[in-house]
């Protein structure tokens, strides 16, 4: 039986209904903190909403409730640090916590995973599964790191998927873990893209909350509307979306693709395309927010539909955020004295690792060639700056996790870009190393021909 056939067979007729889940848990030495359960509402606006809340009692125990309706990668959360763990409908999962968290990301202001252990072998169920299969994942590509990039690495891949293949694990939702993670193997790895695209988006059904079939969406329609426009030459989709194209009018032009021929799948890469421009310095806002609008009216789906209302509102919440001066005077006070006369670039960093570094060279130099067009502020969300520092005044905000929650920083470093008259503008901007340079050679235009204009008055 092929897998088309066999997730027909599991999800036909089947009608979801939320059911109650549970998770019961222990984190020794850290009585009295918060633990809360975390979702990501959808895969396009990224947004998280808090579930459950408990605090871990005087014997380190907690419970964290809701109600789900499919199965889910979901978030333990004990202050910044966090643990996901996969929930479905009606699960009750009795999980063991380490007591101190496992660092793992320099660069994240979630600095990695505590771990945990299933206190019942009864409730790992999806969890194993899919651990164990991740496990496989990354020890293939560890004995096998010498093929990739050659030809003999196919012949590896497609042994491994017959492996999994034959174990046949009975629940759907692993299923569509194992089978788009092994997609995006052949993806990353020289398979043959039309026939990548007719076995796994042609016609199969769409699963966006599976991590593996996200992960592998996000690869394949990787940066689209550049990439579109690269292979078909010219600038149609940046010219088009900044002149104020309609949506059916975008669909039209993207219909020459023969990899969005479904309608569904078109709309999707459309949210994906516009959510990922709306946080850059390329494409102006106003067109993006027409384009929004549409798919909220007419999206191909109610899943769809839902995903475009999320991003609208977070959109609509990102420019209610206060300017610049309510920043400073609810989070750094000592940057009150500094004028705010030309565009500001706001950095919030962590640690001093690699990315942030690039980044920070790359901000020198610009202030070196552009002084007069923006100046720069950071604030840092850590505690110690003795190895630390800048040309810029920096602010220690001593792990103050309301400001990253009200700004919705998710990762770190992050950049913020305020206007001359102090207003947020984009949330977040680019990283520097990709397009600082072309908006402040836009205001230096801009400049210069307001200045000619006044001598000529």
């Amino acid at each position: 039986m092929n897998f088309k056939i066999l997730l027909f067979l599991l999800f036909a007729g089947q009608t979801l209904h939320a059911q109650n889940s549970l998770i019961q848990g222990s984190i020794s030495l850290l009585p009295g903190r918060e633990v809360r359960l975390i979702a990501q509402l959808d895969p396009i606006s990224k947004t998280e909403k808090v579930l459950d809340m408990d605090t871990i009692d005087a014997q380190g125990q907690f419970e964290l409730k809701t109600k789900i309706e499919q199965y889910k990668s979901l978030i333990v959360s004990v202050n910044r640090y966090k643990a996901p763990v996969y929930v479905g409908p009606g699960d009750t999962l009795a999980l063991e916590f380490s007591s101190e968290p496992k660092y793992r990301l320099a660069d994240s202001w979630l600095k990695g995973n505590i771990e945990y252990t299933f206190t019942r072998s009864d409730n790992e169920g999806v969890n194993r599964e899919i651990s164990r299969f991740d496990g496989a994942y990354y020890t293939f590509f560890a004995l096998n790191a010498q093929l990739l990039g050659t030809n003999a690495i196919k012949g590896k891949i497609e042994e491994f998927e017959s492996q999994f293949a034959n174990q046949n694990s009975a629940h759907p939702f692993v299923q569509v873990y194992t089978y788009y993670s092994v997609a995006e193997m052949k993806l990353s790895n020289g398979f043959n893209r039309s026939k990548i695209y007719d076995e796994y988006l042609s016609k199969n059904e769409i699963y966006p909350f599976n991590p593996a079939w996200m992960s592998f969406f996000d690869s394949f329609y990787a940066d689209y509307f550049n990439e579109h426009d690269n292979r078909f030459g010219g600038a149609a989709i940046y010219n088009q979306l900044n002149s104020g194209i309609s949506v059916d009018s975008l669909q039209a032009l993207l219909q020459r693709d023969e990899y969005l021929e479904r309608p569904a799948l078109m709309q999707l890469v459309i949210l994906k395309g516009i959510a990922e421009a709306h946080g850059g310095n390329k494409f102006k806002r106003e067109p993006l927010q027409k384009i929004l609008r549409s798919i909220i009216q007419e999206p191909e789906s109610e899943q769809i539909g839902i995903f475009a209302k999320n991003l609208q509102e977070k959109w609509e919440t990102l420019d209610q955020k206060p300017n610049l001066s309510y920043i400073k005077e609810q989070y750094a006070q000592r940057l009150k004295m500094y004028s705010d006369s030309i565009p500001t670039l706001l950095i919030t960093s962590l640690s001093g690792g690699p990315q942030l570094l690039k980044e920070i060279a790359v901000i020198e130099d610009l202030l070196s060639r552009y002084p007069d067009l923006f100046k720069v502020i950071e604030l840092h969300v850590g505690i110690n700056t003795s190895s630390r520092s800048r040309v810029w005044p920096m602010v220690m905000l001593n792990k103050n996790y309301e400001y990253l929650s009200e700004f919705q920083i998710y990762s770190i470093p992050h950049f913020m870009w305020f206007n001359s008259s102090n207003q947020l503008e984009f949330n977040p901007i680019s990283k520097p190393s990709e397009g600082l340079e072309e908006l402040l050679y836009k205001l230096k235009a801009e400049k210069n021909q307001k200045e000619k204009i006044k001598i000529g008055q």
